[in-house]
């Protein structure tokens, strides 16, 4: 009942304009950035450089965790997806900034792999592009995850390019995910 309550209040919520950030990520400063408590987040690029700086989130975090995305073109290093939420964790993406563009693409993994609950917001002007490779879909789980949650988009301009044997928002052939719900924006 709780998540279920959560994922609604998330789906509900956005950030205010000129919202207090408890951390700022630069992607060509950090390594990796972990997120490991509720709160809000902004990861940007100045540069709009890709770079190899995954987002992980942790499991079982209590709250609601807000992340702003603003330019960022991350391709891990390593196999792994781009953006990675934990079980049981509920994340709000909010597409920030006016024109932006963040490109999340997966090495056999997934743009966002989401084993907690995710909720994108946007607009028009916000363009995310999230690519699975491998066995992963764009936005959902990889054959290997071990959870699922659920997916909401609310807004933005969303291209999701899966991997093969995938969904492009959803599972691969061997995965699972909970409930997807797309609310508006441009999917394709």
């Amino acid at each position: 009942m709780k998540k279920h309550f959560l994922m609604l209040a998330a789906a509900c919520a956005t950030l205010p304009a000129m919202a207090e950030y408890k951390a700022e990520f630069n992607t060509d400063e950090a390594t990796v950035i972990n997120i490991t408590e509720a709160g809000n987040y902004r990861v940007y690029n100045e540069l709009f450089a890709q770079t190899n700086v995954p987002i992980v989130v942790s499991s079982d975090i209590a709250d609601t965790v807000f992340i702003t995305l603003e330019d960022v073109n991350i391709v891990p290093e390593e196999d792994g997806s781009a953006l990675v939420i934990g079980e049981n964790s509920v994340v709000v993406v909010n597409l920030g900034g006016e024109d932006t563009e963040s490109i999340l693409k997966g090495k056999n993994g997934c743009g966002i792999e989401a084993m907690g609950d995710l909720v994108i917001n946007g607009t028009e002007n916000n363009l995310l592009t999230c690519t699975g490779s491998g066995r992963s879909a764009a936005i959902g789980t990889t054959g290997k995850s071990t959870a699922a949650g659920s997916i909401t988009i609310n807004g933005g301009d969303i291209t999701a390019k899966a991997g093969s044997e995938s969904a492009g928002i959803g599972a691969s052939n061997a995965g699972r995910l909970g409930d997807i719900t797309i609310n508006g924006g441009y999917v394709k």
